[in-house]
């Protein structure tokens, strides 16, 4: 019980103190707070989220590449376009149509077929 009123607490407190007052109470109790059920889905769930993320920033960086390698660089709207795209499955339509589309409006079409 103790131990999870601990670790309910400096959760809880993440939402009003800064980050940098609360990684020097968490060095306190990093035990406590890594074997509480609570820290372990909350950190799951950064995971899952960070590695989706870093999907689509891997994605969009490699058509930005290969964007600029076949037809210069973007435009601010071309840019904007590509930020736009979220979706892991049409940025790697887009990726592997990168060398072969006729200019930019072209690979965009094929990543949505």
């Amino acid at each position: 019980m103790r131990d999870d009123l601990l670790n309910s607490t400096f959760v809880l407190s993440g939402l009003r103190f800064h980050p940098d007052r609360m990684a020097l109470l968490y060095k306190d109790f990093i035990m406590t707070l890594e074997d509480s059920s609570t820290y372990i889905w909350i950190r799951d769930k950064g995971v899952v989220i960070g590695k989706a993320e870093g999907k689509v920033a891997g994605l969009q960086e490699s058509i930005l590449n290969l964007r600029t390698a076949r037809f210069g660089p973007p435009s601010e709207s071309d840019a904007a376009t590509l930020a736009g795209l979220t979706d892991p499955g049409v940025l790697s339509k887009i990726v592997v149509h990168a060398l072969t589309a006729a200019d930019w409006s072209d690979l965009l079409m094929r990543g949505h077929s």
